[in-house]
């Protein structure tokens, strides 16, 4: 099976906020077969599958060989790379 994700503009607060909320099962799990507990539904729970995206890597800023903080410049560039392609800003 091929992975992927799903990006959504706003991260709910609560499943019942959430779009893959449907009359208590989460429709983002397990081809909606998981039933949502009273106790989560008022709340974002640990198991949610929407995660904040994450951040872009910033340059280091310590000083260590040259060789090494090449390398460490070019694994930001591509993990900023990747982050731009997956939100739509490059291709």
């Amino acid at each position: 099976m091929a992975k992927g994700y799903v990006l959504v503009n706003e991260i709910p607060n609560s499943c019942i906020g959430c779009m893959f909320w449907d009359m208590g099962f989460c429709q983002a799990l397990h081809e909606g077969e998981e039933y949502i507990p009273d106790e989560d539904v008022d709340r974002k729970p640990n198991w949610c599958p929407i995660h904040k995206f994450p951040n872009r890597k910033q340059p280091e800023r310590f000083t260590i060989s040259p060789v090494i903080k090449e390398q460490y410049s070019f694994y930001n560039q591509g993990y900023n790379d990747c982050l731009d392609i997956i939100k739509g800003e490059k291709k």
